[in-house]
């Protein structure tokens, strides 16, 4: 595709669709289930031991028995598997495809199934770039930017815009793209306001001024807010963030102490190590809206065809590297189909039919090598056997 300029290589973007795996949701495990199915048959083998203490012939008592002998076994399973989550130290577990895992659909309705991250050309909405994985889009961004860097053979000071949405706004992500001289273009979720602990407008974070060469920031009423310098981890997060704060006498006798914070140690704003990152993808989305309303129509282009109009919304392979095979080729069918849509059946047929003949060429001249090397072995074990 490359050699016929059908990449642009300046504008891609990336998105994410979730496939079946061959892996029923009812063969797929968590802790949770575990304990429900476990309870089930320990209420089943009460009932069974209430039933034997009455039984009184030896036919009903040999029925029963059996009956608690099947409870029993089943309840073994969903001991196993119990064990299974343990060892492997992960939250759920498939039986029929190891890899696959339950992922959220749409609201309430979730698949076993895999996420396929997809970069697409802006040109000609040709892919890129394809990875089936077990995981939601929060960190795909910087793996597949390097994937989508090395399928197209470009070095490390070049780049591209790369648009994606807000399923892929994490600081590190970005930060990560930038270091790799991609721009990403990536939406910024939108945060509930429902908190009451949520300061009013114009007393938001991005209200205050921040001044760099002093690292601190100045409220709207004219407070500095100062800090120790020290990077520490906040809950689960995965990157580290400096604290800013007033002080409680200042936000007292701050005139918008109840509109700013409530908060009985004044006012604080976090920043996180990633802040400048997000911040000019901030800005780059902001000033250029037109080009990030074009990212649906580039990237939702392959995923509709592919789902929608030939009907692939299932794998049919298991474990996560056969997968990803069958994804690559699926993508190869539309790359074809979609090159010969924009060439020609007979463009594409001549585009291919020189690197074919190379390649032949190529064969016949290391079988006739390969001959020739056979018959000087030969004809050097003869001579070594006359001697």
């Amino acid at each position: 595709m490359d050699q016929l300029n059908l990449l642009g290589k300046e504008i891609l973007a990336l998105d994410g669709s979730k496939f079946r795996a061959q892996n029923a949701k009812k063969n797929n495990y968590n802790q949770k289930k575990i304990d429900r199915h476990k309870a089930y048959y320990d209420d089943l083998i009460a009932g069974y031991l209430e039933a034997l203490a009455q039984a009184d012939k030896e036919a009903a008592k040999q029925k029963i028995h059996a009956q608690i002998d099947h409870a029993e076994a089943r309840r073994a399973k969903y001991e196993l598997l119990e064990a299974q989550l343990i060892e492997q130290q992960t939250e759920q577990i498939s039986t029929v495809d190891d890899d696959s895992r339950v992922m959220i659909v749409r609201r309430q309705i979730v698949e076993v199934g895999y996420k396929v991250q997809s970069v697409v050309d802006a040109q000609h909405n040709l892919v890129v770039s394809c990875e089936a994985t077990q995981h939601n889009d929060t960190h795909a961004l910087g793996k597949m930017v390097r994937q989508t860097k090395d399928n197209l053979s470009l070095s490390a000071q070049e780049g591209f815009k790369l648009l994606a949405d807000k399923g892929y706004h994490t600081g590190r992500e970005l930060a990560d793209c930038e270091a790799q001289q991609v721009a990403p273009y990536v939406a910024r979720p939108r945060h509930s306001q429902s908190n009451k602990t949520v300061p009013q407008p114009g007393y938001r974070s991005s209200d205050f001024a921040y001044y760099p060469d002093l690292d601190a920031y100045v409220s709207p009423q004219g407070y500095w807010l100062t800090t120790t310098g020290t990077l520490t981890t906040k809950g689960n997060h995965d990157y580290r963030i400096k604290t800013y704060r007033a002080g409680a006498k200042c936000c007292r006798m701050c005139p918008a102490f109840g509109r700013c914070t409530t908060a009985k140690n004044g006012r604080i704003i976090e920043r996180s190590e990633y802040h400048d990152a997000v911040v000019r993808n901030a800005e780059r989305i902001n000033q250029n809206q037109d080009l990030y309303r074009r990212r649906q129509a580039i990237v939702e282009h392959p995923f509709g065809t592919i789902k929608r109009g030939w009907g692939y919304d299932h794998t049919l392979l298991k474990g996560l590297q056969k997968v990803n095979g069958e994804i690559a080729l699926i993508f190869l069918v539309y790359n074809l189909r979609r090159s010969m849509s924009i060439l020609s059946v007979k463009g594409v047929i001549e585009a291919l039919k020189s690197p074919f003949l190379g390649v032949l060429r190529l064969w016949r001249t290391l079988r006739l090598e390969k001959s020739k090397i056979y018959n000087e072995l030969t004809r050097a074990i003869s001579l070594a056997g006359c001697s």
